[in-house]
Parts: structure tokens; C-alpha cells; sequence
């Protein structure tokens, strides 16, 4: 890629993405896969991203699931980032808990946002990346905002990828069964069930 193209695409997801600068330089290329289980979850971002113009119209999500520091994360920014560059795909990576507190934000006296504005910008992107399920409190109006969320992308055919420490079975726990039956009507999940190789690069 030119370098002043990859420089582009780095300044767009660390500044209109939601990506935090640990990860706006990270690509499906830089992903290490140390294991054949890891080579297949890389090689299905790889089919996602490829098969990009079928998932947009179908609404089909990814579920990237397992150990911390295994590269959930990773990929699923890279597979943002090819979908910036080849298709100029509106994505947006967040957490659970930052949807919340947006959504919270707007109910205090002067918010500048409506709560319809922060439902209408997460339910309006081409992709969304929600990070980190599981690690919210677990109160009933948590399970309520991300519910609307999520529903509203699946009525819509919107494409979700979710990543979580957690194993889809523990997932549900946290976002309810209805919830994550629509998650998984058009899904793939893919397992990060390996040891964390943080550090050891």
C-alpha cells in the first residue's frame, strides 16, 4: 500500500473510527497467526472483507470470542481498515461501556446530543465493533440500550462484529437470550482459545 495512503487510512480510523492509537496502524497482514486455529479466524476477517458487498446486503456479524490478548481486537480494526480503503465503509469501534455512557450522557441537563442522535450514529454505520461484552455491570438498563442497539442493526441488516472474553454461551448471560439469538440468526464465531502472546512478540 502507499504510504501515504496507509498514513490516510490511520488518520481516518484514529479520528472519526473510534480507534485508539495502539491500534490504528494494525492490518490483517501484521496479524501472527501462531496456530492453525488462529490462522482460520484470520483467514475468515480475510473472507468477511472479500465477501463484503454479500455481508453488507445479508447483515451477517462476526462473533470474535476467547482468551485476552489473542488478537480479537486486532482483527477486527484490520477488517475496518480494509473496509475504509477498498470501499470507504463508515465504521466505528467502541466498548460496551462507552455506548452506555454516551447513551447516559445524553439524559443529563445541557447534553449536546439527544439519546435519538447517539442511537441514530451507532445504528446508522455500515460496520460496527463492540468490544469488550461482558465487562459492563449487568443492570437491566444496560441490557436495555444494548438490546435497542443491537436489534435496530438487525432489523436493518446492518453488520455487527462482537468481541468478548467470554464464550458465546457466557455472552448470552450478559445480553439476554433474545438478543443473542438475533446476534447469531447470521453469524460466524470465530474462537480465540489460545494463550496470550502479548509481550512475547
Amino acid at each position: 500500500m502507499n504510504k501515504e495512503i496507509e498514513k490516510d487510512i490511520a488518520e481516518i480510523l484514529l479520528t472519526k473510527c473510534g480507534v485508539k492509537k495502539r491500534f490504528q496502524k494494525v492490518s490483517l497482514s501484521s496479524f501472527t497467526a501462531i496456530n492453525p486455529k488462529a490462522q482460520e479466524c484470520q483467514d475468515l476477517c480475510h473472507q468477511f472483507v472479500e465477501g463484503w458487498e454479500s455481508v453488507n446486503k445479508t447483515g451477517t456479524n462476526l462473533v470474535l470470542c476467547g482468551k485476552p490478548g489473542t488478537g480479537k481486537t486486532h482483527l477486527a480494526i484490520a477488517v475496518m481498515r480494509e473496509l475504509v480503503e477498498r470501499y470507504e465503509a463508515e465504521v466505528y469501534h467502541t466498548t460496551v461501556q462507552r455506548m452506555i455512557r454516551a447513551i447516559r450522557d445524553t439524559w443529563r441537563d445541557g447534553a449536546q446530543r439527544t439519546e435519538y442522535d447517539v442511537l441514530g450514529f451507532y445504528c446508522g454505520l455500515d460496520l460496527l465493533v463492540i468490544d469488550e461484552i461482558g465487562l459492563q455491570n449487568g443492570t437491566e438498563s444496560e441490557r436495555l440500550i444494548l438490546s435497542e442497539i443491537i436489534n435496530e442493526r438487525y432489523e436493518n441488516m446492518r453488520p455487527t462484529i462482537f468481541i468478548s472474553n467470554f464464550t458465546a454461551e457466557e455472552i448470552e448471560n450478559f445480553l439476554g437470550y433474545r438478543c443473542m439469538d438475533r446476534i447469531m440468526e447470521s453469524a460466524a464465531t470465530l474462537g480465540f482459545d489460545w494463550e496470550s502472546y502479548r509481550g512475547k512478540a
